[in-house]
């Protein structure tokens, strides 16, 4: 008997725990391209590669519809947490290796199983423990590094010789991540995602995490955060009564408490100092 529950969802990616009570199955086959991060038990596997006994250590590469058969030689089931990718994003990723990966979209991974690194298996709590109201962007983003990880360890580091970037395609970048800025301080109110960011300066998610953080050096959460404390603390200052439950809402924080977190690792201060110390400059200046 096996129990399913999604962890996270977007446009380009699916995040589940996968937990099995110890059944043994046959002729199981993926319904897309899989990366399993094992978190608790053993079980094994068998497949076009081979027989394998995947546990913790391991992460596990399922190709959309190639069958495998599981089972349990040791006792007590196991914990899985399962990615799925959108396609044309797993393509893109696994193209800095392998520029022939389009050519066989049905087996995009050569290999059934790499040793995961430490970090990955933080980033899976960060995940079990995620809340609703965890900011998707930094989720999205999140995960999208840990792949690219992932990815870099399937092939071992060996990634394709590339020419010196050119400085009309530098520009070119630039000018990207100049609409992206753009598009992000328009809307620095709004829920956003990695899809629809990369859709409104008509990049790929993929290439646009790239490019940003090599011109800004901040992830896209990390400045769509920045900008949002920004704005919200200069509201503070024209107007100290202001309620920050209210303004931790306006600008995109679930609530009080995750503002003033956020606000606190930024600033150094709590929103209520800064504000504070604003309404007695203005008690000194009526005083005056």
């Amino acid at each position: 008997m096996s129990h399913i529950r999604t962890l996270f969802r977007s446009d380009l990616m699916r995040v589940f725990d996968y937990r099995c009570t110890g059944h043994d199955g046959r002729d199981e086959i993926p319904q897309g391209h899989e990366i399993a991060l094992s978190r608790a038990g053993a079980f094994q596997r068998k497949d076009a590669h081979g027989t394998f006994l995947a546990d913790p250590n391991h992460i596990l590469f399922y190709n959309k519809g190639e069958p495998y058969d599981i089972s349990h030689p040791v006792g007590g089931g196991d914990a899985t947490t399962v990615f799925i990718f959108a396609p044309s994003l797993l393509v893109e990723m696994l193209r800095t290796y392998n520029p022939d990966v389009e050519n066989n979209p049905s087996r995009l991974f050569h290999r059934s199983h790499i040793t995961i690194p430490t970090q990955l298996q933080v980033l899976q709590y960060r995940l079990l423990q995620a809340r609703g109201h965890d900011d998707p962007l930094e989720i999205e983003e999140r995960i999208l590094a840990a792949a690219t990880g992932v990815i870099h360890a399937l092939y071992q580091g060996r990634s394709v010789k590339r020419r010196n970037t050119s400085s009309r395609t530098l520009r070119a970048h630039l000018e990207q991540v100049q609409a992206a800025k753009t598009f992000l301080n328009a809307h620095i109110h709004s829920s956003l995602q990695l899809e629809r960011i990369a859709s409104a300066v008509h990049l790929s998610p993929y290439h646009l995490c790239r490019i940003f953080k090599m011109n800004t050096g901040m992830t896209l959460h990390l400045y769509v955060k920045r900008l949002r404390l920004f704005n919200a603390a200069e509201k503070m200052l024209e107007n100290p009564r202001s309620r920050l439950d209210l303004l931790a809402l306006e600008y995109g924080f679930s609530n009080h408490g995750n503002f003033s977190t956020a606000f606190r690792q930024t600033f150094g201060m709590n929103p209520s100092e800064l504000r504070g110390a604003q309404l007695q400059q203005m008690s000194k200046n009526l005083k005056a």
